[in-house]
């Protein structure tokens, strides 16, 4: 073939494979999330961004031409970042308002405040669309790995497909699914054989257009099922996202600041109380005070509050999970579960959260929950809309209005599962507690909650759990200390041993001061128990104790029967705890004094310190990786993988210094993938001579920048 005809076949390549790429990549969120984008505007821009990348990288000088490009991309980005910024702010901010409702543990993400809603993300995709086309056609000139691709593409689309059931449009799957099929149907040829792999790669190119219509015509989305792998990944993500940190816009200040977006500040970030899913109780240990602030409480009178977080009803392999969503669907449990059935004249609590929180906290006995409210089951109240500012009117009497049949019935089918081996272990503690000594559950519950509470003492600095140990027998067994979560895990355990359904629920206290707002910090997070009492409905038992370095919570009993005093002689009723709960509640606080505001600049400049930190092991380790990993593919296997291996690298150096590989290399590398030829150790040597060779001629290029790039970025010595 003519070196023109080669040229424009590569061209062409380079041009479609760029366009399939960018264009799928950046439309499969774009449609699957619903952003706001000017469709038109952005295939022309896919279009022109790959022929023009495409004809870059026709040149005998492409990278004199990138280097030119990346100039004038800087100066892009300076003169057209308000715009570009902004776009990148209104798609995150969407995107994490879809993952902020299957992962309690994520929030809506706002970079830019008093963003118009609807902003169009335009612009930043046109980022995306540039860098992809470039990298695509550099890909496909210099016949490199399909992976570099691939990992600047598919995390666009696991974010809609693996991690969210958002499925694009078939349009923009079925163009990333052709430029893949056809990448990977062509990438051996194209690798050691340019010139032929094009040639396929544009034979197969209708065959492959047809193939893809064909397979999305038999297959309908609708049959689509997800893998259990798949509910698995999602699991691990949320849990993975709790300790990662990010930017995020400081509404107060105006700037932009390294905090946590992930594991929202109204969920606290202990292990215990940062997820409405689950509690994996093999991560509880010893805890620090942060002291952060997190939400603001206003009351007309002086009360101990527990605001309600969420509850968790199963109990197994030392771990607390929710119940499944089916099980709700099938009950049919409607918001009154959660409320109060008084007509007495309610009071108001007024609660502001500095960040957005995915669920609603909720005093005891609400008369009605936010306009914005959703029901999860009898769980917890979902905040959709994510609202700061919101006021919960609350009355004392009855905890639940709706206590009929069907929902008992689902309470002791789902609050009473203890694990048999547990059970077992704990015959001994359970027969303490003979249903005939007692009048009431509500004794019997009490007679528990003492129990639990005398049988270690109060603090922070309790150890894990031992391997191998069940949570709760090892707790009031062996362990001489505990917090809330061991507490109530054990409390909650052991009345279910005696028929009594309980579940565990977390939230946060608020020790209100009347007619002024109450900052309330994440050291109050907290966990207590509920109890259901037939023709009653919950129950609050607190049986942690008090904490021993407050002496103002050893008399929090006496305090809650006052404030309950003080709002019955106003003509209003409070929302505290009955005789049998502790003095402990729970809230979220924002602080203004300046012990806080040290703490937490002290806690960013500490997060810019690890990342730092981060940046540099992985900057100088990148080397050390990337010779490791080349000196495993070369050195493993038979003399036969090992003379592919080298000769694929030689391959890749010669290119680097502008040459072709020596014919009597190519021949022991077809002789090695081809042939039953068995490849001596002597021709071996020759591979890898040639190899160390050519290596030493790129580190001694007289251009210095080369130098430090094929040292440290491609890791060759």
């Amino acid at each position: 073939m003519k070196k023109g005809s080669v040229r424009a076949l590569r061209f062409f390549n380079s041009s479609v494979f760029a366009f399939l790429i960018s264009a799928g990549t950046v439309f499969c969120p774009i449609t699957a999330f619903h952003l706001p984008a000017y469709y038109l505007s952005l295939f022309l821009f896919c279009l022109f961004s790959s022929v023009f990348a495409a004809l870059i990288f026709q040149s005998k000088h492409a990278w004199l031409f990138v280097c030119i490009l990346t100039c004038l991309f800087g100066v892009a980005l300076y003169y057209f970042w308000n715009p570009i910024y902004q776009a990148f702010s209104a798609a995150l901010e969407t995107i994490s308002s879809q993952y902020s409702i299957p992962f309690d543990s994520i929030s809506t993400i706002t970079l830019v405040a008093d963003q118009e809603a609807g902003a169009p993300v335009t612009a930043y995709f046109y980022v995306i669309c540039l860098i992809l086309s470039i990298l695509t056609a550099w890909v496909i000139s210099d016949r490199l790995s399909l992976w570099i691709i691939a990992a600047a593409s598919l995390p666009h689309l696991i974010i809609c497909l693996i991690i969210l059931e958002t499925v694009p449009a078939w349009w923009s799957l079925l163009i990333l699914s052709l430029a893949y099929f056809l990448m990977i149907l062509t990438q051996d040829l194209r690798c050691h054989s340019g010139t032929a792999g094009d040639r396929l790669a544009l034979q197969l190119f209708l065959p492959a257009v047809l193939l893809v219509a064909l397979i999305a015509l038999l297959v309908s989305p609708n049959d689509y099922q997800r893998s259990d792998w798949v509910s698995n990944a999602q699991s691990t993500f949320s849990k993975a996202v709790d300790h990662l940190s990010f930017l995020r816009y400081n509404e107060e200040n105006g700037h932009v600041e390294f905090v946590s977006p992930f594991s929202p500040s109204t969920l606290g970030s202990r292990v215990w109380d940062s997820s409405v899913s689950r509690v994996n109780l093999e991560k509880v240990g010893p805890q620090v005070k942060t002291g952060l602030h997190v939400m603001q409480v206003y009351s007309d009178f002086s009360a101990t509050f527990h605001l309600r977080a969420d509850s968790l009803a199963t109990y197994e392999n030392n771990e607390w999970t929710a119940l499944d969503s089916k099980l709700y669907q099938s009950a049919s449990i409607s918001p009154g579960v959660l409320m109060s059935n008084s007509t007495g004249v309610s009071s108001n609590l007024q609660i502001k959260t500095d960040m957005k929180a995915s669920i609603f906290y909720i005093p005891y006995k609400p008369v009605s929950f936010p306009d914005q409210a959703e029901l999860v089951g009898d769980a917890y109240v979902l905040n959709p809309d994510q609202v700061l500012d919101y006021t919960v009117p609350y009355v004392s009497g009855t905890p639940s209005a709706d206590l009929n049949s069907n929902y008992e019935t689902f309470v002791f089918q789902n609050y009473l599962e203890v694990p048999e081996e547990t059970r077992n272990s704990l015959a001994s503690i359970v027969s303490l507690f003979p249903i005939s000594s007692y009048s009431s559950v509500e004794a019997q519950a009490a007679a528990v909650s003492n129990y639990v509470e005398s049988s270690a003492a109060y603090s922070l600095d309790t150890p894990h759990v031992p391997d191998g140990e069940d949570f709760v027998v090892w707790f009031l067994t062996q362990c001489d200390t505990g917090y809330c979560v061991h507490y109530a895990t054990s409390a909650a355990i052991l009345l279910r041993c005696l028929g009594i359904p309980a579940r565990y629920v977390t939230g946060y206290l608020v020790e209100a001061k009347g007619g002024q707002w109450t900052n309330v910090t994440e050291d109050n997070a907290h966990a207590w128990v509920e109890y259901y009492v037939k023709g009653e409905g919950w129950n609050v038992l607190d049986p942690t104790p008090p904490e021993p370095a407050n002496p103002e919570s050893t008399d929090s009993s006496h305090a809650e029967q006052a404030s309950s005093s003080q709002i019955e002689k106003a003509g209003a009723s409070a929302s505290v705890s009955e005789s049998t709960e502790s003095a402990q509640s729970i809230g979220i606080a924002v602080s203004s004094n300046s012990s806080t505001a040290a703490a937490s600049v002290k806690k960013q400049n500490l997060s810019w310190v690890v990342f730092l930190i981060l940046f540099l092991v992985f900057f100088f380790g990148w080397r050390y990786i990337v010779l490791g990993l080349r000196h495993m593919v070369l050195n493993k296997g038979s003399y036969n993988h090992r003379a592919l291996a080298n000769f694929r690298h030689i391959h890749w150096l010669d290119r680097q210094l502008g040459r072709s590989d020596p014919e009597e290399l190519h021949d022991i590398a077809l002789k090695a993938r081809f042939s039953q030829h068995k490849i001596s150790k002597d021709e071996l040597s020759q591979l890898i001579q040639y190899s160390d060779q050519a290596t030493r001629e790129l580190l001694s290029h007289p251009n210095r920048f080369k130098q430090i790039c094929y040292r440290i970025i491609f890791g060759l010595g």
